[in-house]
């Protein structure tokens, strides 16, 4: 974390030495720009596998035993490729780890417990959104438009739950399960995006994301929508806040096991920008 303080200062540094100099273009004239922060993630989800025609059950972070805040990572990448194309790169992230005792019985995969069984499990999820826009509207104080992308979500979870099993002399033993399950999902969208810059050093965007599908395995769809506001006190280095919100409700037919993830990750996000 110092490491990256480092680099802010020297950026910083370099970057007052251009002053307040402004160009026409809506963001800043920026070619390519990177941002880094933090997103104060607030999740809402729940995941579950059937196998066969076992009961529907789907686990909840509360179920669980997982926090729903994480302050995570996030990450964008900008880059202006024409004056009407660009091109877009953001990561974040949410990981959790839960241990309780179960308070209804329950299954997942070859996992059934009853209540009072004690559930042990861990989520981590990767969220890549990647956009190609093309601006119909391109002024020196905004722009407006369409594009197309992926999202690419990759979930990994899993769960040990430690059970009483009957042994053969009609005693109880407890015996742990283990089940995991994991899905990278790149699914595609279409979005719509837009800039305005409302004072000569503030700049407001906003883009929302969405595509619903049932390709092979994969059934499901994916919804986000984002906005940020930069302030850039000097020419390439700015302050900014955002906010998130992404809600992915996929199923995948594994054949005997039918995977359920349902995701909503919402938050605000704090970050730094360098501009060239």
């Amino acid at each position: 974390m110092s490491g990256f303080f480092r680099l802010a200062g020297l950026l910083l540094f370099v970057s007052s030495i251009d002053g307040h100099a402004q160009t026409g273009n809506p963001h800043f004239g920026d070619t390519v720009t990177f941002s880094s922060g933090v997103l104060f993630h607030k999740a809402d989800a729940s995941v579950g596998a059937t196998l066969n025609d076992n009961p529907v059950v789907d686990l909840r972070l509360p179920d669980l035993g997982v926090g729903d805040d994480k302050t995570v990572f996030w990450t964008e990448l900008s880059w202006k490729m024409s004056r009407r194309w660009q091109w877009d790169l953001t990561y974040s992230s949410f990981a959790g780890n839960g241990f309780i005792e179960a308070r209804r019985s329950g299954n997942f995969g070859e996992i059934e417990f009853d209540a009072g069984a004690s559930l042990s499990s861990s989520l981590d999820v990767d969220v890549f959104i990647t956009d190609i826009t093309y601006s119909l509207i391109n002024t020196d104080r905004g722009r407006l438009g369409i594009g197309a992308g992926f999202h690419v979500t990759r979930v990994d979870f899993g769960l040990l739950a430690t059970v009483d099993v009957m042994t053969e002399g009609g005693e109880f033993e407890q015996v742990a399960r283990s089940q995991t399950m994991d899905v990278l999902a790149p699914l595609p969208t279409l979005s719509m995006t837009g800039g305005y810059r409302l004072l000569d050093n503030v700049y407001l965007s906003a883009d929302v994301g969405y595509l619903s599908l049932n390709v092979d395995k994969y059934d499901g769809g994916i919804f986000s929508v984002r906005t940020q506001v930069e302030w850039r006190p000097w020419r390439r280095i700015g302050i900014g806040a955002g906010y998130q919100f992404i809600d992915l409700d996929l199923d995948v037919d594994q054949g005997r096991i039918d995977e359920r993830y349902d995701l909503e990750l919402t938050g605000p996000t704090l970050f730094l920008t360098y501009g060239f």
